[in-house]
């Protein structure tokens, strides 16, 4: 039955001295042997260089998928008003004005069933 171990190597960014890492990775696992270091080496680099294209990938999969479902909530055009933080206050206005027809129609209602 042949040893194993997992390795976890924590920052493999593209400026990363393989050599150097492979060299600390054989020092600290003594299942490698030193003359593996190349190999090693090479395993590094498939890993790295995997790593960032899988990631670029992902990341624009994942944005397009976003962009995709969430087409359907948004519907904006040219006529469509910005936003502005000096409208602040009257936004809330605007919310408060249709809480005061709620209310309005609570009132309304509560004292035409007590007038029954």
């Amino acid at each position: 039955k042949q040893s194993q171990k997992t390795i976890m190597i924590k920052n493999l960014v593209p400026g990363t001295d393989l050599r150097k890492l492979s060299e600390v990775i054989v020092e600290k696992c003594n299942l490698i042997h030193p003359s593996k270091i190349p190999e090693l080496e090479q395993l590094l680099y498939y890993l790295q260089t995997r790593k960032i294209k899988v990631s670029a990938e992902t990341v624009d999969q994942e944005m397009e998928r976003i962009r995709q479902a969430a087409s359907h909530l948004i519907d904006i055009d040219e006529n469509t008003e910005k936003a502005d933080l000096n409208e602040l206050e009257s936004y809330v206005d605007l919310l408060y004005d249709d809480m005061k027809t709620k209310l309005g129609y609570f009132t309304n209602s509560s004292t035409s069933q007590k007038s029954r």
